[in-house]
């Protein structure tokens, strides 16, 4: 049976505002919701539910908004329309609207992927934006937030995952588990934002034009940071001219203030470290930190680099990371490729920084660190572009041995892992053996003082080394044993088996022996054939 998709009439949006949202509306997602929500029907309605009276300054800013974007203010939606339930303290990547409301079909929930942290799809929807028809809804008893899942759940209504998703703000504890963020602050969030000329975060990210949908998720993510003190180079790497636009498409879907912090820039040299170096040659941040095109961050994350800074200025500063594994969907609708949560993040890299432990492989992600301008701009280091893989890790390296680093365990993004177009499956074995080799004689031309306690980590290092040598010495001489018994023991075998047949063929020729004497003496002709040697 073929899915009927919903024709709306109209498409009414519901913000969730609660206290001590205002502020944030006003100053973060109004704007956005708006843009996301004129893409989509002639009649556009915007209803706003609040925990407590709108202040006057709210109204006004939601009037003005409302108006520049073709919506009209409602208390209720109207019969036909489409309902989007969203909570206002969120942010729509760019197309959110018009993705929930392609998915939508009477009597099913269209739900909205949620980032920086995803949530597995299943059949109770995530939650932070939805929708449906206004009857399905209407059908459910309107209810919203825990309710509704709650509802969707019971009603056994089918729940499909939209070519959408939106900002959903959260925090990690030290396990990686999910947790509330703190209230907004009463004086408004982004305050921090800086000198444009000279902020204090300067955010490179490499794109290729091809993961459009993934790189609208990490521009969306800067939207929603805490502090505003921060540029972004989109630095497009041999990226074709229809592929560009839809690069530039998406920086202009921004809010305005982020549209005027982002730069785009071209780079047409071959090899991954060539945009980085040309990106950090062009920053003008005090720091200088990565983020590709299909990773993500927290909110918090410009504030976290910021007040380490603060603690200890000049260092290569690093923060904590959790991964999660992805699934890229593409729909047949030809919409981008997404990436859905195949399950909860997890730990995989280690809180603390250890030079030695980086000399064996790389154990810091590039998103988690911020780069003192110095390092690129006074004492001269860029990215090895020999280098097909594996140049983070070597900058990494140079860079802390040249200033040090300070370290802040507060998880502040999320590595996305997933096996399509990423630069672990586009290279191969051999490639990053060579890349490693490179990297290790880099190193070995590197002048390395070892932080306080390095001493007793060698020497446990090559402790373990030493244990795992001798158990493996174990091993071999146990298998060699084993492996002796075994043959032993065929051996063995065989013998017994061969002494048997013997055996056999000894009480044989004994009973020939006497069928012959038992011939001869019945008299029979001295030339028949003896039993047994027939065909002789």
């Amino acid at each position: 049976m073929e899915r009927g998709y919903a024709v709306a009439d109209g498409v009414t949006l519901r913000l969730e505002l609660r206290d001590g949202y205002e502020q944030v509306l006003r100053d973060r997602t109004a704007e956005l919701w708006l843009r996301s929500l004129a893409e989509v029907a002639e009649s556009r309605r915007l209803l706003i539910s609040a925990a407590s009276e709108l202040t006057s300054e709210v109204r006004e800013v939601l009037t003005t908004l409302s108006s520049a974007h073709g919506v009209e203010l409602v208390n209720a939606p109207e019969d036909g329309d489409v309902v989007v339930l969203a909570d206002a303290a969120d942010l729509p990547v760019p197309h959110a609207v018009a993705g929930l409301v392609a998915t939508v079909a009477e009597g099913e929930v269209a739900d909205a992927r949620t980032v920086p942290v995803g949530v597995p799809a299943s059949g109770t929807p995530a939650g932070a934006c939805v929708a449906l028809t206004e009857r399905t809804w209407t059908e459910l008893g309107r209810p919203t937030g825990s309710a509704f899942r709650t509802a969707v759940h019971a009603a056994r209504i089918p729940v499909r995952v939209a070519a959408a998703s939106v900002f959903h703000d959260v925090r990690l504890d030290a396990d990686g588990t999910v947790v509330d963020p703190p209230a907004p602050s009463p004086d408004g969030a982004g305050n921090a934002e800086g000198d444009p000329s000279s902020p204090f975060l300067s955010i490179v990210t490499r794109t290729q034009g091809f993961r459009l949908s993934p790189l609208a998720e990490t521009l969306t993510c800067l939207a929603a940071q805490t502090v505003r003190d921060f540029e972004v180079l989109v630095m497009c790497h041999r990226v074709a001219p229809e592929a560009r636009a839809g690069v530039a498409a998406l920086v202009d879907a921004q809010p305005a203030w982020l549209r005027e912090r982002i730069r785009l820039l071209d780079v047409e040299r071959p090899g991954r470290s060539a945009p980085l170096n040309e990106g950090f040659t062009a920053a003008a941040g005090r720091y200088i930190a990565g983020l590709d095109d299909d990773n993500v961050v927290l909110s918090h994350w410009v504030e976290t680099f910021r007040d380490l800074a603060e603690r200890s200025p000049g260092r290569v500063l690093r923060v904590g990371i959790v991964c999660q594994d992805m699934l890229p969907v593409q729909h047949l609708d030809g919409s981008p490729l997404h990436l859905v949560a195949k399950g909860a993040p997890y730990v995989e890299w280690p809180t603390e920084f250890s030079i030695v432990d980086h000399l064996h492989g790389n154990f810091t992600e590039f998103m988690t660190v911020a780069f003192p301008r110095s390092v690129v701009h006074e004492l001269g280091h860029r990215f090895d572009e020999e280098l097909s893989t594996t140049e983070d890790w070597e900058f990494i390296v140079r860079a802390v041995v040249a200033v040090g680093l300070a370290n802040e365990p507060e998880r502040t993004c999320v590595y996305r892992t997933w096996s399509v177009g990423t630069s672990r499956a586009e290279h191969s074995h051999e490639e990053w053996d060579r890349a490693r080799e490179r990297v290790l004689r880099s190193f070995d031309g590197l002048t390395i003082t070892l932080p306080p306690g390095s001493a007793h980590r060698v020497a446990e290092m090559q402790a373990e080394i030493a244990r795992l040598t001798n158990e493996v010495a174990r091993l071999r001489r146990d298998q060699s044993a084993e492996q002796v018994g075994r043959l032993q023991h065929a051996h063995d075998q065989a013998v017994r088996e061969r002494d048997a047949y013997l055996e056999e063929v000894g009480f044989l020729w004994v009973r020939v022996r006497e069928l012959e004497e038992e011939n001869r003496a019945l008299g029979a002709p001295a030339d028949q054939p003896r039993p047994g040697r027939r065909g002789r």
